[in-house]
């Protein structure tokens, strides 16, 4: 793989505008794979972008859990998303391998890969030839990501601080030689995160 570009954005609307000016100019099918610890915005910028292309697909290891969980226990609907994540702990190697086979069997034009992908390891059987890769990586202080995550309560009951503290330690920038092409969000200030997204959410890309 030859060494990708490096683009730089600041808002939803831009990540909207450069895959599909790579929907144009690749060939391949677009594979969207954001980096990032809970908290950061990766789930929000999926929903985002589903309202804007037609033919996309998200992939999320959060449903796959939900949706295996509800089959193996449905006594437990009511217990919350911690119960959830206790219970199905020693299922995670196979809720992975659930994703990596939707993305192989995905005939969509963009997949949105919405998992961590915090590692070069972690997220290498992400990363299909017969697709054009990008990493999208959330480049956001800790203090930030702690407050957007304890902004969801039963998220935040469930994954404790010190666990999204050490997934940010953990983040591994995404190498040239990995994607195809890298796109870096930078901070958005929080007072004014409502505001852009209801601007936002009057633009379209089809």
């Amino acid at each position: 793989m030859e060494k990708s570009n490096i683009i730089k954005v600041r808002r939803f609307f831009e990540i909207a505008l450069v895959t599909r000016a790579f929907l144009i100019a690749s060939p391949k099918p677009i594979a969207l794979l954001p980096i990032g610890p809970q908290g950061c915005g990766k789930s929000t910028l999926a929903a985002y972008l589903a309202r804007r292309f037609y033919d996309f697909e998200i992939i999320s290891q959060d449903e796959i859990r939900k949706k295996m969980f509800s089959e193996l226990y449905p006594e437990l609907q009511d217990a919350g998303d911690e119960k959830m994540y206790e219970v199905l702990r020693p299922k995670e190697p196979e809720i992975r391998s659930k994703a990596i086979e939707m993305l192989k069997n995905s005939f969509k034009s963009v997949v949105y890969i919405d998992r961590m992908n915090l590692t070069a390891t972690s997220r290498a059987d992400f990363i299909l030839p017969d697709r054009f890769n990008v990493a999208i990586f959330f480049r956001l202080p800790l203090e930030e990501i702690l407050n957007r995550h304890k902004s969801r309560p039963l998220k935040a009951l469930a994954i404790p601080d010190y666990i999204v503290i050490s997934c940010f330690r953990r983040v591994e920038f995404p190498k040239q030689e990995e994607f195809d092409a890298i796109v870096i969000i930078e901070q958005i200030r929080r007072r004014r995160r409502e505001g852009i997204a209801k601007s936002e959410d009057k633009d379209s890309v089809k």
